[in-house]
């Protein structure tokens, strides 16, 4: 239930992101798009625990309240770090190969997380599984990637396609 009120927010910011966006406005994906999603689950929440009268069920549902708060909040920084940090790498003309992305993935996983907890050293891996760590944009400059954006935008505008 929480996965369709999360992805009901992506597709209500979408169309009315679609629907007043200027030429020149990139596509923001990220955390605006988590706005919306985020606080359709938020409400959900409310209704649930507003109506729920079984203790185990608030209890549960308080449980899933607190994680979902350290997704977001936490681990969105987290992952806002890691992008600042490949970008950094790309702007120096460090190679983005798949070991340095999860070498710098590793060391930040256990900068966020601390000495005192355990991770498997397998989590190097996670960054291959979000997908906009792996789309091209994130390989890009900022500056490129608004050009790049504003040029398909005209492009669209103007009948030629993508």
């Amino acid at each position: 239930m929480f996965t369709l009120a999360h992805e009901m927010g992506h597709a209500m910011h979408s169309i009315i992101q679609r629907r007043h966006s200027l030429i020149f406005m990139p596509d923001i994906k990220f955390f605006r798009a988590e706005v919306a999603s985020t606080c359709n689950e938020i409400l959900l929440m409310e209704y649930l625990l507003k109506n729920t009268t079984d203790k185990k069920e608030r209890a549960y549902l308080l449980n899933h309240y607190l994680d979902s708060f350290k997704g977001t909040v936490y681990r969105q920084t987290q992952f806002a770090e890691y992008e600042m940090l490949t970008n950094k790498m790309y702007e120096e003309g460090e190679s983005l190969t798949a070991d340095n992305l999860s070498s710098t993935y590793l060391e930040l996983n256990k900068k966020y997380y601390g000495s005192d907890i355990v991770s498997d050293e397998q989590i190097a891996y996670e960054w291959a599984k979000i997908p906009h760590f792996t789309t091209i944009s994130m390989f890009i400059s900022m500056r490129q990637a608004i050009v790049q954006h504003f040029l398909w935008r005209i492009r669209l505008i103007c009948g030629k396609g993508n």
